[in-house]
């Protein structure tokens, strides 16, 4: 099997879960000292990146492939994010139907649009349409111009499964558990709304689990999962296993969800005049998220797949961000 990002945040969870089953695996890695993580892991690396075709050309003997390389909240330029995110997938996607074996495609639930966020609980499934989306939202946009190029390589033969996951943490994690624990060490955060909506997170290794199912599964072939329900937690449970965590208490600062998006609104627009051309980030939908509220539902996963992972977030949570603070 390949895994792309095999030292990622989902790409390592996954590297271990196939090498527990027994798989020869092969990890594609960007740099000298993920290398040596994956032979660590009992993987062997390829050297490399997802947008250099030479890399892709050399490529065979393999029976699967599971792209999860990708830029996430990198602070540069659309060509950027297209390069690695659309690029890089078109090749993997490419690559997998000229060897004839399935891809698993990892991509993310902001190729609805951030504004989804905002629909009642467990109402959008894979059929619901697309929205609009921010010309400055360089990676939903990636993510779904990427899916794009999955479906262009499956009318012409490809097998593939594409996966949505909604915001993703665990282990590996260098965003948002770090940056929260930093925030949270000021001992205060924001509370918007009455922080009792369940948020739209799940952990690396239930995306992982997903995956490897969704190379196993015949009936997967050409179809999307939400795999966004592994658990739940609110904001007040949240910042309650933040404080555990960091070991000191977290106040927090009501404030209106109007007024927490114009704020971010006028963030965005000063990130974008002192970088120009440069990510800005989404954080709109940052507020959302902080909200609360899931609107995915991960039941075809669950009846198709059978997967249905248990998490317990506050525990995670917690001891994550304790080691953070303590590194």
């Amino acid at each position: 099997m390949l895994v792309t990002g095999g030292t990622g945040l989902v790409g390592e969870p996954v590297v271990r879960a196939l090498l527990a089953r027994g798989d020869a695996v092969v990890a594609l890695v960007r740099s000298r000292e993920a290398a040596e993580k994956v032979r660590a892991l009992g993987a062997s690396p390829v050297l490399g990146t997802v947008e250099d075709p030479r890399i892709w050309e050399g490529i065979s003997g393999i029976d699967g492939v599971i792209h999860s390389a990708a830029l996430v909240a990198a602070r540069t330029q659309w060509q950027n994010f297209f390069q690695v995110n659309v690029e890089g997938t078109r090749l993997a996607a490419a690559t997998a139907r000229r060897l004839r074996v399935r891809l698993v495609h990892i991509s993310s639930v902001a190729v609805y649009g951030r504004q989804a966020a905002d629909e009642p609980p467990g109402s959008r499934s894979e059929h619901a349409p697309l929205g609009p989306l921010e010309e400055h939202d360089f990676y939903a946009r990636s993510k779904r111009l990427a899916e794009d190029m999955v479906r262009a390589e499956v009318a012409v033969g490809l097998e593939a499964v594409i996966l949505r996951p909604c915001v993703v943490y665990g282990e590996g994690d260098r965003l948002f558990l770090p940056r929260m624990a930093r925030v949270g060490r000021f001992g205060w955060l924001p509370r918007i709304g009455a922080g009792n909506l369940t948020m739209a997170v799940v952990h690396a290794e239930s995306v992982a689990d997903a995956a490897v199912r969704a190379l196993d599964t015949p009936r997967a072939a050409s179809r999307i999962y939400q795999v966004t329900n592994d658990g739940a937690i609110t904001p007040t449970e949240f910042i309650a296993a933040l404080s555990a965590g960091l070991g000191r208490r977290i106040r927090t600062v009501p404030l209106p969800e109007s007024a927490a998006l114009a704020l971010a609104q006028g963030v965005q627009a000063v990130l974008g005049i002192v970088g120009p051309g440069l990510y800005p980030g989404t954080i709109t939908g940052a507020v959302r998220f902080w909200r609360g509220g899931n609107p995915y539902t991960s039941a075809r996963a669950e009846a198709e797949l059978g997967w249905k992972p248990s998490v317990p977030h506050q525990d995670r949570v917690a001891r994550l961000v304790h080691r953070y603070a303590n590194a």
